[in-house]
């Protein structure tokens, strides 16, 4: 049985009280020697994982799945000798298994092998007892793209899991073109959220290639028609006070709201605490909504980070991290 997959999106802007960040003079990245282009769009996210992800069990006292040791956020990566590749190929192993099924699976960076002995079920269909998932999908917000690598970055925080909250292990994906339909208000303890309606298929933006703790990565990456160029502040230089946060949140393209950079943390997990000051985006949406992760924080005419998470109890607020720290993550993936 598949359970329905709903990936849920953090997200978090930032501001900015300056007036000339928005230039359109190509500039040479000052860190490594790259022109980066600025971000903003509201973009489709499709993930496939590596094998399938556990993520629920049948209420029952003798449920096969927990028999055979699985937990919820294993990843079955074999069955009956056979790579599983996606939830129908692991069902058409349970059903040929014959009442015997061996299983290989991956906990923690282990590999574990097993054994699962499915039931019957009234009409003699064999059952696992649980729930797996072999695909999420959702909306985000591109923070830059590197033209020189055809690379996009986006997000500012890894895909997990929304029942397990594990980090999604990536096989494949694509990032797509989205049309926005509404945008959900957040309030104060109910976060809002951007609905949206992918591209085709066809018509794909990037292959994602990497799903890391700090951004989602994709290759083959399309640059906007009217590229916006900017230099990369490293996170020494970033001040607290007024920034600029570009998103396309109203649908009129990509449009600079004011924020303001509270904080600056060192060692938090998180590196910047942000309020929208934008009386248009607070009128428009209550403040951060979910969606819009990866919405790119300019400074003095300068990227230096990105939204990644909102306060439930105050959307004005949230967390972002510094650009210079997402672009240290993709040079991992290199």
């Amino acid at each position: 049985m598949k359970k329905k997959l709903i990936l849920i999106l953090s997200v978090f802007m930032l501001t900015y009280v300056i007036s000339d960040s928005y230039s359109k003079e190509k500039s040479v990245f000052a860190l490594a020697g790259h022109d980066y282009v600025l971000g903003g769009s509201v973009v489709g996210i499709k993930l496939y994982s590596k094998g399938i992800i556990v993520v629920d069990f049948e209420d029952s006292d003798n449920c096969p799945a927990l028999r055979a040791g699985l937990r919820r956020g294993d990843t079955i990566i074999s069955a009956g000798g056979t790579e599983v590749t996606d939830t129908d190929s692991f069902l058409y192993a349970v059903a040929a298994s014959g009442g015997k099924l061996p299983i290989t699976f991956e906990r923690g960076g282990k590999i574990i092998s097993s054994e699962l002995i499915p039931e019957c079920d009234p009409s003699g269909r064999l059952l696992a007892g649980m729930w797996v998932r072999d695909s999420v999908g959702g909306v985000g917000t591109v923070t830059f793209y590197s033209p020189s690598e055809g690379k996009m970055v986006t997000l500012g925080h890894p895909v997990t899991d929304s029942d397990t909250g594990k980090s999604f292990t990536v096989q494949s994906g694509v990032i797509t073109g989205c049309e926005i339909l509404s945008v959900g208000r957040s309030t104060p303890g109910a976060p809002g959220e951007i609905f949206g309606r992918f591209a085709d298929e066809e018509n794909v933006l990037g292959q994602i290639t990497e799903n890391t703790e700090r951004e989602l990565y994709a290759s083959a990456a399309k640059i906007p028609d009217d590229p916006v160029y900017m230099k990369i502040a490293p996170a020494s230089e970033v001040k607290s006070g007024g920034v600029l946060l570009y998103s396309d949140i109203r649908g009129n393209g990509v449009e600079p709201y004011t924020v303001s950079i509270q904080k600056l943390y060192s060692s938090s997990g998180s590196d910047l605490l942000v309020k929208i000051t934008d009386q248009r985006l607070l009128d428009f949406s209550g403040g951060i909504v979910q969606g819009m992760s990866g919405s790119p924080i300019v400074q003095s005419g300068r990227l230096v980070g990105a939204v990644t998470h909102v306060f439930v109890n105050d959307p004005t607020r949230g967390y972002g991290i510094f650009i210079e720290n997402m672009l240290a993550e993709a040079e991992k993936t290199k």
